[in-house]
Order: C-alpha cells, then sequence, then structure tokens
C-alpha cells in the first residue's frame, strides 16, 4: 500500500498518509490519525453505488464523475429510476445516446460489463456477471 491509498482499520474506513520502511504507516480515519502496522490494514475495493446512465450529448458539465469529461450522469436505484428522472427534463433515452451503467464508490461511471467484474471483486455478487443488472444486487 502506498501514500493516499485509501483501506479500512478494523473494518472503518482510512487514507494512508505516510508509509515507512518498518511496514508501518500512519492513518487518517474518522477517529484520528494513528500509526499501525500496515498488516492491519485491508484494502479498501471499489464497489457498485447505484445504477446509471451516461447521457452522451457533447456538453461538458461541472460535478459529473471523474471520468466524464462530456455528457451527464443520472443515478437511481434502478435504472427504470435514471429514465423516469431524465423524462421529467425532457430526455429521450435511447442506445444512441445513452450508455447504461453504475456509479463506484470511487465516483466513476462504469458500463454493465465492467460492472459485473468490480461486483464480484467486492462481493457484492457470487458469480461474475458478464452483464450486471441491478436485481444482481438488491
Amino acid at each position: 500500500m502506498e501514500n493516499g491509498d485509501l483501506a479500512k482499520y478494523r473494518g472503518f474506513p482510512c487514507k494512508i498518509v505516510e508509509t515507512f520502511k518498518d511496514e508501518t504507516c500512519v492513518i487518517k480515519a474518522t477517529l484520528g490519525t494513528k500509526i499501525v502496522s500496515t498488516s492491519e490494514l485491508e484494502p479498501r475495493y471499489t464497489f457498485i453505488l447505484c445504477a446509471a446512465i451516461h447521457y452522451l450529448d457533447g456538453n461538458r458539465y461541472s460535478h459529473q464523475p471523474k471520468n466524464i469529461d462530456k455528457g451527464y450522469v443520472l443515478c437511481g436505484r434502478r435504472h427504470h429510476n435514471c429514465i423516469l428522472t431524465g423524462s421529467i427534463f425532457g430526455v429521450k433515452t435511447t442506445t444512441n445516446n445513452s450508455i447504461q451503467g453504475f456509479l463506484t464508490s470511487i465516483d466513476t461511471f462504469v458500463n454493465r460489463e465492467e460492472a459485473g467484474t468490480i461486483a464480484y471483486m467486492a462481493k457484492q455478487t457470487d458469480v461474475e456477471k458478464n452483464m450486471l443488472f441491478s436485481e444482481d444486487l438488491w
């Protein structure tokens, strides 16, 4: 693990602030700053947060997932919730103007294929899915 990595210490999320040669590190968590052995840390895996649709309108918007340069992402419990939200604002959802996927815990949008692997690695599904559906998660 390296400086800046996210991890878990005794089940609580933390960030590695500084690492030392003797395999200890300084972590910062909601409980404060502490020096711990790196063997006590668990990696913090990326996991799926919610269903999302990336709308490809070619414009730039602020406050989008960090891997989205153009277009915007609408999120919801299931994909139909995203579609309904878009329709309230006059957006027509088609396969030509959107990509269905998911939002992750590290603020990235991933398509259904990438999400299948992430959910499996995060132990959100028992088997790796070629295409993830929100029904596979909740």
